[in-house]
């Protein structure tokens, strides 16, 4: 749910109103009824749905009418429902193992808690819920594009949402000039300048984005940011400034399975081989669902003549890896 306007994260405070800090949002999907949406954040939605607990004056109904059963969205929990319905139910069924789905966005709807946004700020909100959730991307950043130019909002939310959405959808064009706008507007926001320079290094403007990612970092340090910078000293081969900056992101984020695995590339290329290992290793140790780790351990193993090793990683890697290359 986004926060209204104004409101920092950690702004909120015992005995306000929860919708005076966020707004609502009831983000419906195709082909999925109201009863089948059991979603890993929905104890209240759930509980307001149930007729039950709508007539109910006292409350003695777990143990038949809530039922453990598995998520749709965060596929390997199963949880008490909250909707309160009838039995009997199909306990095996509803929490066998099932794979994630992802469906389009059918709707998103603001729900009238508290005082809820109306007008062009209604759509605004409607917009950031949906580019959010990850999806109808293309068609929310441009109904957020319509609003914004028909409003100008003091806060930079908007703004920011849109050119992640932008850059999410390889838009590198709009959301490095979306950004160039945040970095005049905001020029002590630090994700505003590493926003811009993810677009400028997307586009190849590795110098500029260098700048943008050193003015970020100079504002607040940030692994994310340090990991940008390393990628851009890599890919114009200065792994010494880029080994450095990674060094500086496992620092502030010691579990970076990304950063570790760049380092195995770094030292692949200075032919490092027992170094590249290391890094690769613990790269999977960290993520071992991670198909490029494998693929460059099965390389390295291969190059060392360590087939019976690299058949093994393989084989793991087909067996674990989240998308197993082709």
């Amino acid at each position: 749910m986004p926060l209204r306007f104004g409101r920092g994260a950690y702004s909120f405070r015992p005995g306000e109103l929860l919708s005076d800090y966020l707004v609502n949002l009831d983000i419906r999907e195709q082909g999925v009824d109201e009863p089948e949406r059991f979603e890993i954040n929905h104890h209240g939605y759930r509980f307001l749905k149930s007729a039950c607990y709508q007539k109910s004056e006292g409350f003695g109904c777990i143990s038949c009418h809530m039922p453990t059963r598995r998520t749709k969205d965060v596929v390997h929990v199963t949880m008490t429902d909250h909707w309160i319905a009838r039995d009997p139910f199909d306990l095996e069924a509803i929490v066998k193992p099932v794979q994630p789905e992802i469906r389009a966005i059918s709707s998103v709807e603001v729900l009238a808690f508290g005082e809820p946004p109306v007008g062009l700020d209604k759509q605004t909100y409607r917009s950031l819920g949906a580019m959010r959730a990850g999806r109808s991307v293309s068609e929310a950043s441009a109904g957020l594009i319509k609003v914004i130019r028909q409003k100008d909002y003091d806060d930079y939310t908007p703004y920011l949402d849109l050119a992640r959405a932008q850059l999410q959808q390889g838009d590198f064009s709009s959301a490095e000039a979306a950004a160039r706008g945040l970095v005049r507007a905001e020029p002590d926001l630090y994700v505003a300048h590493t926003l811009l320079g993810i677009a400028q290094m997307s586009k190849g403007k590795y110098q500029q984005a260098k700048l943008s990612f050193r003015k970020s970092l100079a504002i607040q340090p940030d692994p994310e940011t340090h990991f940008n910078l390393a990628s851009v000293y890599f890919q114009t081969e200065q792994f010494t400034l880029s080994e450095m900056e990674l060094d500086k992101a496992i620092q502030l984020r010691p579990y970076m399975a990304r950063a570790y695995k760049m380092k195995g590339q770094i030292h692949l290329a200075r032919n490092n081989i027992k170094q590249a290992q290391i890094a690769l290793e613990t790269a999977l140790q960290l993520d071992p669902g991670d198909s490029a780790s494998y693929q460059l351990m099965v390389t390295l193993l291969n190059e060392l003549g360590q087939t019976s090793e690299a058949k093994r990683f393989a084989e793991l890697g087909l067996r674990a890896s989240r998308r197993p290359a082709s």
